[in-house]
């Protein structure tokens, strides 16, 4: 196999055109394994197989795998992910290609040194993940200047920012992307546009001084605040809605009106304005503090199995259409419990804590 000067992958994959009609015959292809099955993933085996390579991809996720699979036609071998299959197939492997992402956090280390060092000379590892860390444990940073360098008799590419080979086209594909993202926190203020736009929410990783993505806030070793925290920024108050207890509930002396007083009490010593019920027309201007409670008589154990949730809901305009969605889902936990009907006690304790919850989350971005 030849490898010419800091060429590596396509050294490595070179003789894998043989198998073209136009080249000779007879000549074994290049094995190509790749970790991971997202866009850079999918794109780098579909190239390898382009250029007639034996490729393997794994991930753990069966509908990427499945995805390739219907494109591929079965062109392209797809396995589920495990350490006994890693092992095998970067051993076999002329050319590895790394492209595990966990967003926001640091790359598994899949593919060990000893692994490295059972593949046989001459081959490649192209670890894409490298602006992650890595999903190889001998790799290191490098850069387009000295893309190269090699461990084990492997050679390694590991240059960070890898689109930065050809600038203008990465740069047109990722503002093709981002610009309407922008556009939207320009026009409407960041506050704003991540209220009304659940998808840029989904992308904010700092916000108000909180980590929102968990991933960062792992990586980093600091708290993790959810992203619908986020949108509780310049919420100045809430409505409370408890949903209609079942009469079992009510009977065994939990009752809505409780429920509502205790969830009131709670955000108002936290400084958090409490509008007036709106009982004929809910909540349709105003941010709502919903309360439900779904419970399951046991008969036999004397109990009930009780799911609760409590869920901040608002009205929001959709950037897309310009129209509100009202009741939209902006912040949530829940939980279930197996409770006694003698100590529903515990049920107000549960919504208790997620209320606190929730101001703890408040307390955060104000």
């Amino acid at each position: 196999m030849a490898l010419r000067g800091t060429r590596g992958f396509f050294g490595a994959v070179e003789r894998s055109v043989a198998r073209s009609p136009l080249a000779r015959s007879g000549v074994r292809p290049a094995k190509v394994f790749v970790l991971g099955a997202g866009m850079a993933g999918s794109n780098a085996a579909w190239i390898a197989a382009g250029m007639e390579a034996e490729v393997v991809v794994v991930d753990t996720k069966l509908d990427k795998l499945r995805f390739i699979d219907q494109i591929h036609k079965g062109r392209i071998i797809t396995l589920m992910s495990d350490q006994l299959t890693v092992e095998q197939r970067v051993r076999e492997a002329d050319v590895v290609i790394g492209s595990v992402l966990v967003p926001g956090a640091l790359a598994p280390k899949l593919v060990t040194e000893e692994m490295v060092a059972s593949m046989r000379p001459g081959s490649v590892i192209v670890d894409i993940a490298i602006d992650q860390g890595g999903c190889v444990e001998t790799s290191h940073m490098t850069t387009h200047s000295d893309p190269t360098y090699v461990e084990h008799g492997v050679v390694h590419y590991c240059v960070g920012n890898m689109p930065g080979a050809v600038p203008n086209t990465s740069t047109y594909a990722l503002t093709n992307v981002t610009l309407p993202y922008a556009i939207r926190i320009a026009s409407k203020g960041l506050d704003a546009a991540v209220r009304e736009d659940a998808a840029l929410a989904l992308g904010v990783n700092v916000y108000a001084g909180a980590l929102t993505n968990a991933g960062v806030a792992e990586a980093n070793g600091q708290m993790f605040v959810p992203t619908g925290a986020g949108t509780l920024r310049g919420l100045p108050g809430v409505e409370v809605i408890v949903e209609r207890l079942q009469p079992e509930l009510e009977s065994d002396g939990l009752t809505t009106s409780v429920l509502r007083a205790d969830v009131e009490e709670r955000l108002r010593k936290a400084g958090i304005t409490v509008y007036p019920s709106q009982t004929a027309n809910p909540s349709q201007a105003k941010p709502y503090l919903y309360i439900d409670l779904n419970a399951l008589v046991l008969p036999r154990e004397g109990g009930y199995a009780i799911g609760v949730q409590v869920q901040l809901r608002q009205t929001l305009r959709s950037t897309v259409t310009g129209s509100n969605i009202v009741n939209a889902m902006t912040w949530d936990v829940h939980n279930v419990l197996g409770v006694p009907a003698s100590d529903l006690q515990a049920v107000r304790a549960e919504v208790a804590a997620f209320v606190d919850r929730f101001v703890e989350d408040w307390a955060r971005v104000h």
